[in-house]
């Protein structure tokens, strides 16, 4: 929707030249014409400058409001024509846009002119302060719009490049020309034309980022941007924590060296601790590493299953089967069990038979008569295959039966 003042607006054809989408973009200031450049992975990035206060930046943006009398802006659309993205960029003062483009690492780069002194440069910046009336700035900004660093490029004078096509990107090297005034602070030693020859003098500067990529062990090796993984980086890029998904190392995933890359997903960022601690892997899509969680429960482990992320021991269980002789049933349970006495495991006895007494088929008791019938009056059962009486008692089988005695105590 139209929202006053002067607002850009973004059209895409296909190839046939037929309408894909168009929308509006801008608040209810003026938005200048501005310059588009593909985006990797589909869509564009548009740079232009404002003078909205409201209706140009997303949330969480590197710059969420408007500071001077014109901020610069760069926004990122998707190949649907959806705003991902979108920030100001800018001081107190005037800000203006000049051009914008991507390396190739999906990074975006934007270049304007400032008479801003402040909220410019970053730190380690080639060039830290406004040098003259207006200096240029080129800003990094990464895939997801936050700025990596930035830095001012002038002399003296006044310096210009608010028109397109003056920002080139080839591998690390960046590239800006312009327009300028002043006689001093522009060129390099052994430069083509190291002095001015007129007036106003055209200008081309190329940027390798310092020592981007070099080894360093600190913020202080390096001449511009920070120490990370051991490089010299474009972006903090995690700084020292081993546990993220983004390198500045070629050797730990990275491009190259000096450019902060986001780990391709399924890129472990904080391996397993434990047999039952499950390694973090990257999504691909952001820095932070998912929070460390253990294995799913019941995971097989050294000692059993891993349960809350410890392993515990396996529970086992003894099965134990007891057979009643006397019935032929047997009892099998989980717990052991204690045998019962109607049960030998004895190989000399025989079953159901005490082995200490006499068989009730031996020989006849030497007070009846043969020849007659048994007397079995006052005689009783004892249950053990003999009977018991008042009648005299045979000391041989006294005997017998104490020889046996012992013997079954020695067995035992």
């Amino acid at each position: 929707m139209y929202a006053g003042g002067l607002d850009n607006f973004i059209v895409r054809f296909d190839a046939e030249g037929s309408r894909m989408w168009a929308t509006y973009y801008g608040g209810e200031g003026v938005e200048s014409d501005g310059e588009l450049v593909i985006a990797p992975g589909g869509g564009v990035a548009w740079a232009g400058y404002t003078t909205s206060a409201m209706g140009i930046a997303t949330p969480g943006a590197h710059k969420t409001f408007l500071a001077g009398s014109r901020d610069a802006l760069l926004a990122r659309f998707d190949a649907d024509g959806g705003l991902t993205w979108a920030t100001y960029f800018g001081g107190s003062e005037d800000d203006q846009r000049g051009s914008v483009a991507v390396d190739p690492y999906g990074n975006f780069l934007l270049v304007g002119i400032t008479n801003s002194m402040g909220a410019i440069a970053t730190q380690g910046a080639y060039q830290s302060a406004l040098a003259g009336e207006y200096d240029l700035f080129l800003a990094k900004f990464g895939p997801d719009g936050a700025r990596l660093w930035s830095t001012y490029y002038g002399g003296p004078a006044l310096e210009s490049s608010n028109t397109t096509g003056n920002l080139a990107v080839h591998g690390p090297d960046i590239y800006v020309a312009g327009k300028t005034k002043s006689l001093t602070g522009l060129t390099t030693p052994d430069a083509f034309q190291p002095d001015a020859g007129a007036n106003e003098d055209g200008f081309v500067a190329r940027f390798d980022q310092g020592d981007l990529g070099g080894a360093c062990q600190a913020d202080a090796d390096c001449t511009i941007g920070f120490c990370a993984d051991g490089v010299c980086c474009d972006a903090p890029c995690g700084g020292d924590d081993p546990d993220d998904c983004q390198t500045c190392s070629a050797a730990l995933g990275a491009p190259v060296d000096g450019t902060c890359t986001l780990l391709a997903a399924d890129t472990t960022c904080r391996p397993a601790a434990a047999e039952c601690d499950a390694p973090e892997l990257c999504t691909g899509d952001g820095a932070a590493c998912p929070a460390d969680s253990p294995v799913s429960d019941d995971t097989p482990c050294r000692d059993g299953l891993c349960l809350g992320g410890v392993c515990e021991p396996a529970t086992t269980t003894t099965t134990t089967t007891t057979t009643d002789t006397s019935t032929g049933s047997s009892d099998t349970t989980g717990e052991p069990q204690v045998p019962t006495g109607s049960t030998s495991t004895s190989d000399d006895a025989p079953t159901g038979t005490a082995p200490d007494a006499p068989s009730s088929t031996g020989a006849p008791d030497p007070t009846t008569d043969a020849s007659s019938e048994t007397d079995t009056a006052g005689q009783t059962d004892g249950g053990c295959g003999c009977s018991t009486g008042h009648g005299p008692m045979d000391m041989s089988l006294v005997t017998f039966a104490a020889l046996a005695l012992a013997r079954r105590r020695r067995r035992r």
